[in-house]
């Protein structure tokens, strides 16, 4: 399906629907009208929330105003995320498996390198795609990142009072696979924190930051930076001030000059 979005102070935006067909995942591809959708790439990983059809949210509020500034957006639904599926039937090691589908079948199109954004509970999911990838992740950003346990990303651990017990767990997340895969991860990096988070600890985003600074140190230089942003954990697809705040951000990381909301 292909049709067009007009934007209220930008070029038309491209919208187009595809089913990555190994899970059936559905998936929203954005970008505006003049760029080849080779440009500028960036892949979405939601956080842990239930709703159905979720990609629909992130593609018409963060995934829009990236695609208003310059970017290719991929959105898609984890299958814990389909209209009809049980969200108890799946857990992290499945959206992880989802995660690398797409990442894959992104490939197969020849549109990497590019870049991959993770929000909460997305975030260590981002980093595994990101530090089995290479040099095809060309930059990674991460959004309030969750850490978990080991013991939560287990085939037979899903979503409902297993998972729970795991991650709530006093400091667990200390013992995260992810913090050791950071320094896997050759692309440049930019974190997300916020001043009243309620969620993620802050030691979490420090663990992620000395992860990748390790690489840094390691003889293959990228960058590293965190921003520290005002308010709490939720909001990242419904507060409009945060998500400008954040398309700014990803926006002159990497230089994109075609930067322009208003």
């Amino acid at each position: 399906m292909t049709c067009r979005v007009q934007a209220t102070h930008t070029e038309p935006i491209n919208f187009r629907e595809f089913t990555i067909t190994r899970f059936n995942l559905p998936f929203i591809m954005l970008n505006p009208s003049s760029k080849n959708d080779r440009e500028h790439g960036i892949l979405i990983f939601y956080g842990g929330t239930m709703a159905a059809g979720f990609r629909n949210i992130v593609c018409s509020s963060l995934g829009y105003v990236l695609a208003q500034a310059g970017f290719t957006v991929y959105c898609f639904d984890f299958r814990s995320n389909i209209w009809g599926k049980d969200y108890a039937d799946f857990g992290l090691h499945d959206r992880l498996e989802d995660a690398r589908e797409v990442f894959g079948w992104l490939k197969s199109k020849e549109l990497v390198p590019l870049s991959i954004l993770g929000v909460s509970m997305g975030g260590p999911l981002a980093v595994t795609v990101a530090a089995e990838n290479g040099t095809t992740v060309s930059n990674l950003f991460l959004v309030a990142p969750a850490a978990y346990h080991p013991d939560a990303c287990r085939p037979d651990v899903k979503f409902g009072p297993a998972l729970s017990e795991i991650i709530r767990r006093p400091d667990r997340w200390r013992e995260s696979p992810a913090f050791k895969l950071a320094e896997m991860v050759t692309a440049d990096t930019l974190i997300f924190g916020f001043r009243d988070e309620e969620v993620i600890p802050f030691g979490v985003i420090w663990r992620y930051f000395n992860g990748f600074k390790n690489h840094r140190m390691s003889g293959k230089p990228t960058r590293q930076k965190v921003e520290i942003l005002p308010g709490g954990h939720r909001g990242s697809f419904s507060d409009k001030e945060r998500i400008e705040l954040i398309a700014s951000s990803v926006s002159k990381f990497v230089d994109l000059r075609s930067y322009r909301i208003m």
